[in-house]
């Protein structure tokens, strides 16, 4: 980040220029939300997105599982799951043809029942989620991979289900391009300007040396985020995921299942599963590498073998199944492993929607609104300065 030259006033528009870097699903649902709130009062706005990448939702949001999971430890993340799960339930069909979303529910088992899970059920119960307690004996009733599941307890969330990451982030992108935002592929931002009276955001830099002047920056950039602002301490965690070849026991509409205190999920996918052994480890991406899925490696040997032993200790229906491949992605998180949302205590205009860890999917529509908010607060200070 540096200090921009002092240009004097310039304004050559009313409109308060907000630039979002990154496209994927928190950068496209800020854009979708923020540009679904123009006009009815709201200050006139001029949004462009702009992603390093030559396509959108390439990296974390190409990566992963696409499961939408509520009964989480977080307060905060269940509320934002579950207010996702609502907006998934009254996507318009001018942007969305097709759901992303299929609720086949999803499986929470625990081999030591908690204090803390039971209750994140009553909060849940309370937020008017649906939620059976099954044991070992009933657990296939409702997922039939699961029979002899090793396990003592598990929660059964009708609600939750699994979301289809790129058609959903089309949609976002789709409405929000309807309603006047503009996107940019190939753009390598290198620095953030600020200006060197107020510290406020003057604009962005490229790696061309282009300078994009803008009132406000929205950092939906997840992995990268510390390359821009390293004040953030946003942390990528690199885990696996492996698909397996057919099995009979992965049918249509199977809830997805996690293993929660034993490091294991699994959900339907392509006839199989697809499973991961929830395993982390420090990776950061190249910054000089914009290619599409540059963070997307292929899976390791030690981690196919992590998922053969947990599938085996905790799942003997499954523990004979092969796997075609495995690739691993990355999850953003800061120390807290809580999300980074909303406008900067200590830079005026740098706004956050980054450090989701693995709750993207999840809860990436709640985000778009609740960050969107934030920039609608934002620009009408901005308009009274004027």
């Amino acid at each position: 980040m540096k200090f921009a030259p002092n240009r004097g006033v310039v304004e050559t528009s009313l409109k308060t220029r907000v630039r979002i870097v990154g496209s994927g699903l928190a950068g496209a649902s800020v854009a979708y939300h923020l540009a679904r709130s123009a006009g009815a009062g709201a200050p006139p706005l001029e949004i462009e997105i702009l992603e390093r990448s030559p396509q959108p939702f390439s990296e974390a949001s190409a990566q992963n599982a696409g499961m939408i999971r509520s009964l989480v430890l977080e307060p905060a993340e269940r509320e934002r799951a579950r207010q996702t799960i609502q907006l998934l339930a009254d996507l318009p069909r001018d942007d969305w043809p097709h759901s992303p979303f299929r609720q086949t529910g999803g499986i929470v088992a625990l081999g030591h029942p908690s204090p803390a899970h039971e209750e994140a059920v009553a909060h849940l119960r309370e937020l008017g989620a649906a939620i059976e307690v099954h044991d070992p004996q009933s657990i296939a009733s409702v997922a039939p991979a699961l029979r002899g599941a090793r396990f003592e307890k598990a929660f059964f969330v009708r609600d939750d289900g699994l979301c289809d990451p790129w058609t959903l982030g089309q949609g976002l992108l789709r409405g929000a391009q309807r309603h006047g935002v503009r996107v940019r592929h190939g753009v390598h931002i290198r620095e953030l300007l600020r200006d060197p009276i107020d510290g406020s955001i003057q604009g962005l830099e490229t790696a061309d040396d282009e300078r994009i002047d803008c009132e406000v920056c929205i950092l939906a950039t997840a992995a990268w985020t510390d390359l821009l602002y390293p004040d953030a301490s946003v942390r990528p965690l690199q885990r696996h995921l492996w698909q397996s070849r057919p099995t009979k026991l992965a049918c249509d509409g199977h809830p997805w299942c996690w293993f929660d205190q034993d490091g294991l999920y699994l959900r339907p996918e392509a006839g199989g599963f697809l499973c991961s052994p929830c395993d982390e480890r420090e990776r950061r991406p190249d910054p000089s590498d914009a290619s599409a899925g540059a963070s997307t490696v292929p899976g390791d040997e030690a981690s196919r073998e992590q998922v053969l032993t947990r599938l085996a200790e905790l799942v003997p229906t499954l523990s004979e199944l092969g796997f075609e491949r495995g690739w691993s992605g990355l999850r953003s998180f800061r120390e807290d492993r809580e999300a980074l949302l909303g406008p900067s205590s200590d830079v005026p205009g740098l706004v956050f929607a980054t450090a989701l860890g693995g709750s993207g999917v999840s809860t990436c529509l709640s985000v778009g609104e609740e960050v969107a908010q934030s920039v609608l607060d934002q620009t009408l200070r901005i308009r009274d300065r004027r």
